[in-house]
Order: C-alpha cells, then structure tokens, then sequence
C-alpha cells in the first residue's frame, strides 16, 4: 500500500475518534446541567376553588410562581403557603366575595373570604357590645351573598317562667326577638302584648305559660241515703240499718294550666268502675215525754219558783206570750256572739234585756222549757209576733214543740 493512503488513513481515524469524544463531552455536559436544574427546582400545588394547578418551577417567590402559573390575585384575596409536606408545597387560595351587614335597618356590603363573622366585625371594627346583637352566631363562617342582621338592643322588663327581671333584647317583633334571646313563646302561651310587636325601650312583656295535658282522675260517687220513719225508736232518734259506700269512677279529662296552676278543665269521658252502696237510715217518730214536762212549782205570793236545782228561786217578772222553736248546726252562734246550745232563746230586747237569767214554762205546767238565758234575737221577735224562740238541738224538737203559750219568768 502507498505509504501516503496509509497515513492519510490513520490522520482521518484519528479525527473521527476526537469528533466522537466532542461529542460525548458535549451530551454530558447537558445532560449534567439538566438534571443540576431538575434538582433545584420545587412543585406547586396551586387550590384555587374547585380547580388544582401544578407547577414547577425555581421560582421561590409565591407571586412569581402564581404569576407563572397564570394564576390573577386580586387584592381582597387571601393567599395561604403550607410548607409542611417535603415533596411540594401547597398554596391555597381563598377568593374574596361579597356579604350584606344589615345594622338596624342599614345595609352595608363588605368583602369577606375565609373568616367568621366575629373575625370579620373585629377586622372592621365594628364592636356590637351592650347596643347591639347579630342574629347570626359570631363563630359562624362566613359564605357569598351572605346577609347578617345585626340589630339594636332595647331595655324591656320580662315577665316568664315565675321571674321579673330586666332584660336586652333586639329591636325586633316580639316572638323573634324572644327566640333570640332563648325565650321560647310556645303556641298556647298567653303574652300580654302581640307577638308581631316592635320591641322598644321600657316595654313590659308578660308571657304565662299554658300547657295543655290530658290525665285521669279517680274521683268518688256519693252514696244516697234512704231515710225510712219508724215508730219503734223516739222522736230525735236515728239507726243505721245498711251502711252505704261510696262508688267509684274515673274521669278522663283535659286539663289547662297557667304557670304550672290548673286554670280550667274539660270532662272528656266517664268511666264508672264501682257503684254507690245506699245507705238505709230509720228515724223514730214516738214521742217521748221529756222529764222536764211536769207541772212547775209556782208560789205566786212569794214570787218564787223551784228550779231545777230544787231551791226556789225569786222572780221579778213573768210575762205570757206565743212562743215558738228554731235549730241551727252545731257549732253556730248567736246574734249576740254565745254558742248555740239548749237554754238560749231569742228575745226583743227591748222587752227582756240581753243576759237576764228565765225559766220558762206553760202556764198550765204541762210543757217545761226549763231554765234559759236570753241571749239572742230574731225577726219574729223583733216584730212583737212572739215572744221568744226556744232553740232545740234538733228539728224533731221543735217540731215536737210547735208553737205555744208559754211563761217567761225573769229570775232575779
């Protein structure tokens, strides 16, 4: 081989080697400052609303990274960096959006975003303190469109639940601003002001409670008493010969209540469980002559009269007239103030003065009312229609005495 191709071959070789190596060197080169920028550079996860956005970039500064994103931040925006995964970062957007503050009847918009609205009333600066109150819970996050009502409290004096006290409550009708202030005005509660009311200063709210129940009640029936008249027992005398009992039934009723207190009530059924027992009572017709009847001793010359005692006894006076008898409960009173009892009788006294000492008699001795002391009164009287009325225990006695002429004697 020519000794000219052979170097000409090896100078040629020899440029296609160093090529290769440029070559070589060069990719490395790259592929060192690709992975070099790979390795400094960070993810983003962009939350703005619904939509996510991932970037990567070697920007640091979170505007330029939205920026780059394509991402506009407007100036009511809150923008949030979490740092706290180690593969990306977070940045989250909270987007600005309009809510009505309606204070007292004025409506004003703000812009709000991811806040309550405490955080956003302390941000304007707006203290509610003891003049006014929102209707809305201060803790409550806020939403778009959003309308709160804020209102004036006014000074009333409250009536409920067995307390008066002054109280604030918003200036509102009177059923929603109880309710805001956790005083509930049920349906049957009675109020003495309307419910659709404007609260105002110095009103005064009565609320009673009604509650309606429906309950059952056992309750007695009364047994009757059948009274048959005997000849085998005394006049004023009496025997039971069939005891009675009360029956039994039960009421279903519905019952009002104000303030706990039964107010009225609605007898819905009856249900009877036991009937009454009647009671069968004999009362005795014989009359009895009392010992009393008998002949009274009378000395006429020496104005005297034996009593019941024995001694005769001086009187001053007798006077003669109708008398007639009467009878009230045990345990009642005279006109004059004396319990009632055998030995009163009821005089004019005009005639015969209050608390004279009498013996009483027909004038024939047949009938003795006895010793007695005047110590009431009456129309009959009064009217000169009697002269006195002698008080038995019993009806059967005076009807036993009925109406005669009789001597009053006034004992000295």
């Amino acid at each position: 081989m020519d000794t000219n191709w052979i170097e000409l071959l090896k100078k040629s070789s020899t440029k296609r080697v160093k090529r290769i190596i440029a070559i070589a060197l060069m990719s490395a080169i790259g592929l060192s400052s690709a992975i070099s920028v790979a390795a400094l550079s960070k993810s983003f996860v962009i939350t703005d609303g619904e939509e996510k956005t991932v970037v990567r970039t070697l920007q640091n500064d979170t505007n330029k990274v939205l920026n780059q994103a394509g991402i506009e931040i407007n100036e009511d925006d809150k923008v949030i960096v979490n740092n706290d995964n180690p593969e990306y970062v977070e940045i989250d957007i909270k987007r600005a959006f309009p809510v009505v503050l309606n204070i007292d009847g004025e409506r004003k918009e703000f812009k709000a975003n991811d806040e309550t609205l405490g955080s956003l009333l302390e941000r304007l600066g707006i203290n509610l303190g003891d003049q006014y109150m929102s209707c809305v819970d201060l803790n409550t996050v806020l939403s778009k469109d959003m309308e709160i009502r804020i209102l004036k409290l006014c000074r009333i004096m409250l009536t409920v639940d067995g307390s008066t006290n002054e109280v604030l409550a918003p200036r509102t009708n009177l059923k929603e601003s109880m309710a805001l202030i956790n005083v509930v005005i049920n349906e049957n509660d009675i109020v003495n002001e309307p419910i659709d009311r404007i609260v105002e200063d110095g009103l005064n709210v009565v609320i009673d409670r009604v509650e309606i129940r429906e309950e059952q009640e056992t309750v007695a029936i009364p047994f009757e008493t059948e009274t048959r008249k005997v000849d085998s027992l005394n006049l004023g005398e009496s025997k039971i010969i069939a005891e009675g009992k009360n029956g039994e039934k039960v009421l279903s009723k519905r019952v009002k209540y104000v303030n706990g207190s039964v107010a009225d009530f609605e007898v819905l059924s009856e249900n009877v469980v036991s009937e009454p027992v009647k009671q069968i009572k004999e009362v005795g017709t014989k009359v009895k002559r009392s010992s009393a009847i008998s002949k009274t001793e009378v000395n006429d010359v020496n104005r005297t009269i034996k009593t019941s005692n024995g001694k005769p006894e001086k009187y001053s006076k007798v006077i003669t007239g109708t008398c007639t008898a009467y009878s009230y409960e045990a345990g009642s009173r005279t006109s004059t103030g004396m319990p009632l009892r055998e030995g009163i009788v009821a005089v004019d006294p005009r005639i015969i003065p209050y608390g004279k000492r009498l013996y009483i008699a027909s004038p024939d001795g047949s009938w003795v009312y006895g010793e007695a002391v005047a110590g009431d009164t009456g129309g009959a009287a009064m009217s000169g229609r009697i002269l006195a009325d002698l008080f038995y225990e019993s009806e059967a006695k005076c009807n036993n005495f009925g109406r005669r002429k009789m001597n009053i004697y006034i004992l000295d």
